[in-house]
């Protein structure tokens, strides 16, 4: 009987080949386990990588925009000097022209709320800055000599510039208004160009 015990302690081929699946099978499982962990990790720290440069360029860009807020400019409207006649044109010649143009082309500028933070107010102080030097109606001596390259701009609509006329739908001109203001534009210029001589 002792031989027959022995025999049954010791392991037939069928189980130690069983015991070897089992052990491939959990080897295998736990090999699966650790790659899965490891994407997981890899997936984890791609999320990381591209958060923090993108955090540290937010950073940047929000203190440089505090930054520009503090660049002075001066956004003020100084007396008019001298207008044109308009008693040249139609009364709404000059209507048409304190819609569309007055903004940018005169001491007379409206000045948006959006036009205190940068960098919109660099833009518009800079737009504002270069009509009046183009043409300003509040200091008419200084009144452009010739009024078609004015014209050309306005029949093409480039003036108002579309970016202007987003904010103020006043200034969006038909092609009549257009006409209108371009005839008593001339009108005026013309009566400019009397009183000169």
């Amino acid at each position: 009987m002792a031989a027959e015990h022995e025999t049954h302690d010791q392991p037939t081929q069928d189980d130690r080949v069983a015991q070897k699946r089992a052990a491939q099978e959990r080897i295998e499982q736990t090999r699966q386990e650790r790659l899965r962990q490891l994407e997981q990790d890899l997936r984890h720290n791609r999320r990381r990588e591209w958060r923090r440069p993108l955090l540290a360029a937010g950073v940047v860009i929000f203190v440089l925009w505090l930054v520009v807020q503090l660049i002075p400019l001066e956004m003020d409207n100084p007396r008019v000097v001298n207008e044109p006649d308009w008693s040249a044109a139609p009364p709404e010649v000059r209507e048409l022209a304190v819609d569309a143009c007055f903004d940018c082309h005169s001491h007379e500028t409206d000045w948006p709320w959006y036009a205190q933070v940068a960098p919109m107010r660099l833009y518009i102080w800079n737009e504002v800055r270069e009509g009046r030097a183009a043409m300003n109606f509040s200091d008419w001596e200084d009144a452009p000599a010739s009024l078609d390259e004015i014209e050309n701009q306005i029949d093409k609509g480039l003036m108002p510039p579309w970016t202007y006329t987003l904010g103020s739908r006043e200034a969006r001109l038909s092609d009549a208004e257009k006409e209108r203001l371009i005839e008593g534009l001339r009108a005026v210029l013309a009566e400019s160009e009397q009183n000169a001589d």
